[in-house]
C-alpha cells in the first residue's frame, strides 16, 4: 500500500511538471508573461511580450513593467529604459514599490521618471490649451484636471512648476466660468474669444526708450542688484497691438469695448534685444468686469503678477447679444519691446 502511495506522489509531481507550461500557455499572453517573468523565464516572457498589443492603458503599463524588470534581470539596462519611459508616458502616477523590486531598479526608474515628466506635462498642458482654444471646454476642463495630480508630484516640484499649475487653476476657473454662461432657449450661449485691440492709452513709453540693460541671467531676467525700488526708471515699453481675431465671433455677439486697460509698464526686467509677448486671457462678466484672468504665455513671473493684477481693475463695456449683456472670454497679448 505504501508502495502505491509513493507512485501516486511520484505521479501527480511529473503531471505538475509536465502539465506547468501547458497552464502557462493556456493564460492570456500578458498574464503568461507574467508567470514566465515570475518562474525567472525572462527571454520566453520577452518572446511573449513581443507579440502583445494593448488594448487598454492598464494593459500598456502592466506590459511595459514587465518587459522593463525581465529586461534588467538580462542586464540590459538601457534597454529598460526604453520601457520604463513607455511605462511613464502611459501612466505618468505610477510608482514601483519596494515589495516589487530592488532599490538598484526603483532608482533607475525614478530617473527615468524626472526625463520624462516635464517635457510630458508640457505637451499635455498644449493639448489641453488646444482644447480649450477649439471651444472643447468639457474635454479641456479633463484635461486640466489629470495635470493638476501631476503638478504636485514630489518629482516635478523639483524642476519648478509652479508657474505652470498657476496656469492650468486659472484654464480650470474659466473653463467653470464658460459654464455657468447664460444660455438661449435652444442651445447653451459659447464664451466668445477674440484677441484684444490695443487699448485707447498708451501702455508705458511711447517711444520705446529705456536704461541701459542690468546684468541678466540666462532668460532674460534681471539679475539680483537691480533697479531699485521706488526709482522712475523703464528697462522697456509695453503695448498692446492690434491684431486679427484669433476665433470667429459669431455674428449675435457684440464685443465688449474698452473703457479701462492700462498695462503697467515692465519695470525691474529687461530684454535681449529681442521683443517678448505675454499673452493672457481675461473673462470679461455680464458687467464688464474682470471675472477672471489667466496667463496663457508667459513673460516674465514679475511682471505677469503685475498684469494680472492690473487686470482686474480693467473696466468694459460689456459684451452683448440680442441687446443682453454676456460674459465674453478676451485674448489679449502684451508686447514688451527693448
Amino acid at each position: 500500500m505504501t508502495t502505491v502511495r509513493q507512485n501516486i506522489v511520484w505521479i501527480a509531481g511529473l503531471a505538475t511538471i509536465f502539465l506547468a507550461p501547458l497552464l502557462v500557455r493556456a493564460q492570456e499572453p500578458l498574464e503568461r508573461a507574467k508567470a514566465l517573468y515570475a518562474s525567472a523565464q525572462f527571454a520566453d516572457a520577452l518572446a511573449v511580450l513581443t507579440g502583445i498589443r494593448p488594448a487598454t492603458r492598464a494593459e500598456t503599463v502592466g506590459a511595459a513593467k514587465t518587459r522593463a524588470l525581465c529586461l534588467i534581470a538580462l542586464g540590459r539596462a538601457p534597454e529598460a529604459e526604453g520601457a520604463f519611459e513607455t511605462l511613464v508616458e502611459a501612466d505618468p502616477l505610477v510608482r514601483l514599490t519596494e515589495a516589487e523590486v530592488s532599490p538598484r531598479v526603483r532608482e533607475l526608474f525614478g530617473e527615468v521618471r524626472q526625463r520624462v515628466l516635464p517635457s510630458l506635462v508640457k505637451e499635455r498642458f498644449a493639448a489641453a490649451k488646444t482644447l480649450f482654444s477649439e471651444g472643447k471646454r468639457d474635454e479641456a476642463a479633463v484635461a486640466f484636471k489629470e495635470l493638476r495630480p501631476l503638478l504636485d508630484d514630489s518629482d516635478l516640484a523639483k524642476m519648478g512648476t509652479s508657474d505652470l499649475r498657476v496656469l492650468v487653476d486659472g484654464f480650470l476657473a474659466l473653463t467653470s466660468a464658460a459654464d455657468d454662461a447664460p444660455a438661449s432657449a435652444s442651445a447653451p450661449s459659447p464664451v466668445p474669444l477674440e484677441v484684444a485691440p490695443a487699448p485707447s492709452e498708451p501702455a508705458a513709453n511711447s517711444d520705446g526708450a529705456s536704461t541701459p540693460n542690468e546684468e541678466t541671467d540666462g532668460d532674460g531676467a534681471a539679475a539680483p542688484g537691480g533697479t531699485a525700488a521706488g526709482e522712475d526708471t523703464t528697462d522697456a515699453a509695453a503695448d498692446v497691438p492690434p491684431s486679427k481675431p484669433r476665433a470667429a465671433t459669431p455674428p449675435e455677439i457684440i464685443p465688449p469695448v474698452v473703457i479701462s486697460q492700462k498695462v503697467p509698464p515692465p519695470r525691474g526686467i529687461t530684454l535681449n534685444r529681442q521683443p517678448a509677448t505675454l499673452a493672457l486671457e481675461v473673462l470679461i462678466d455680464e458687467q464688464g468686469r474682470v471675472e477672471r484672468a489667466a496667463v496663457t504665455q508667459p513673460l516674465h513671473p514679475i511682471y505677469d503678477a503685475l498684469v494680472l493684477d492690473a487686470a482686474e481693475s480693467w473696466q468694459y463695456k460689456p459684451a452683448t447679444r440680442d441687446g443682453q449683456p454676456v460674459k465674453f472670454l478676451k485674448a489679449i497679448e502684451i508686447t514688451v519691446r527693448p
